[in-house]
């Protein structure tokens, strides 16, 4: 393991939250155009909005489901990225938080240096 991620926690829950609201797609299906009111590019025009809506509605169901997977998924990784924050802090705070095993007492004040006094000492 090793490297950093950056993940901001509230875009991954956020994300995860609209995707579960995201309902299945409308039907798109409608009869296909027959009339064209003697326009000659009538047919070819059908043509094309027939085949870009089956199009439509194929790519609609085959990426629903993957949506959804990765949805849960960064709806997840917030949960993992939270609790892992979480564990450091505590783990963090209690190793900070408490007392030295020994007491050390004071530090050795450090001896004059010719010329120049304690270089610890007050300044003056």
């Amino acid at each position: 393991m090793g490297g950093k991620v950056d993940a901001w926690i509230p875009a991954l829950e956020s994300f995860a939250s609209e995707v579960q609201r995201i309902r299945a797609a409308p039907k798109i299906d409608r009869e296909p155009i027959k009339e064209c009111g003697g326009m000659p590019e009538c047919a070819s025009l059908a043509g094309a909005d027939q085949y870009i809506t089956d199009a439509l509605k194929s790519f609609l169901e085959k990426a629903s489901p993957g949506v959804q997977i990765f949805g849960a998924m960064a709806g997840k990784s917030a949960n993992a990225y939270r609790a892992a924050g979480e564990a450091a802090q505590s783990a963090v705070l209690a190793t900070t938080s408490r007392p030295p095993k020994e007491e050390t007492g004071p530090a050795v004040v450090p001896p004059d240096i010719p010329g120049l006094g304690n270089p610890s000492g007050p300044l003056v």
